[in-house]
């Protein structure tokens, strides 16, 4: 090879190998969008990235950490996806949709006082939620207290949807109103 192809090559090669951690490290905006948007591991990832950057308000912080235990939750890792939603809460306290997070995956641990106690919390701070109240009144129902899953399952398709949220929040309720009522059937 010739000399001056040689050196253009090392040349090359060292430029690559400079750029590689440039190339290998997400921007912050990309992270901020995967983290937001984004979902599974590789959410989780640059959820991770972003809350060890050190870079990040604390808002910034309880929402990448919402977003994270979001993700850990689909996963079914419900001690990760618990743990990021307590951090959550310190860092926002009172955000009625973490609290509605945490307080599923309590249900998917079976801590359905906890779950009813965290539903009971989002309430307070939103009471016309209709996502807190279905949970809750799932809560309800999962531990085996009909008579309260009854009158949230009943609460929610009173009330008036305002998103899409609610909206399956009240589907979801009737369909557990249907699944109590079967079972009342079968007696």
């Amino acid at each position: 090879m010739p000399r001056a192809l040689s050196l253009s090559v090392i040349s090359l090669i060292a430029l690559l190998i400079g750029a590689a951690p440039a190339l290998a490290a997400p921007s912050v905006d990309a992270d901020i969008a995967t983290c937001d948007k984004g979902s599974g591991d590789v959410a989780i990832a640059a959820c991770t990235r972003l809350i060890n950057s050190r870079k990040m308000t604390a808002a910034q912080l309880g929402s990448l950490h919402h977003n994270r235990a979001v993700e850990y939750e689909i996963k079914k890792d419900y001690v990760r996806s618990l743990a990021d939603y307590d951090a959550s809460l310190k860092l926002r306290p009172g955000s009625p949709d973490t609290l509605v997070g945490r307080g599923n995956a309590y249900n998917h641990t079976g801590k359905y006082d906890l779950a009813i106690a965290t539903f009971n919390e989002a309430l307070q701070i939103k009471p016309a939620s209709l996502i807190a109240r279905y949970n809750r009144g799932r809560s309800h129902h999962l531990k085996g207290d009909i008579i309260q899953a009854r009158k949230d399952y009943e609460d929610v398709l009173a009330g008036t949807a305002m998103d899409a949220s609610d909206e399956a929040s009240q589907v979801q309720a009737k369909q557990g109103l249907a699944s109590i009522e079967a079972a009342q059937k079968e007696k």
